[in-house]
């Protein structure tokens, strides 16, 4: 059985404080890094993110520009 699959329920942190506000959290500049694993858990590449998120009333749009350590980038 593979449990890293499934998705966790977040019942319980429904009434826990600070609360999330993704509004708010993704509304303007946002920085983040990651990388990508193979299935032995050996990193096979790097990136940086670069973030812009907007509201139109309830829609959200999310620019997104990767940065990978190997010199490309992609922007979604």
């Amino acid at each position: 059985m593979l449990s890293a699959c499934t998705s966790p329920s977040l019942e319980h942190h429904k009434d826990t404080e600070p609360r999330m506000d993704l509004r708010k959290y993704f509304d303007g500049e946002i920085k983040a890094w990651g990388l990508v694993q193979d299935w032995r858990g050996n990193v096979t590449r790097r990136f940086d993110i670069d973030l812009v998120g907007s509201w139109d009333g309830d829609v959200g749009t999310l620019q997104e520009k990767f940065d990978y350590y190997d010199g490309k980038s992609e922007e979604r």
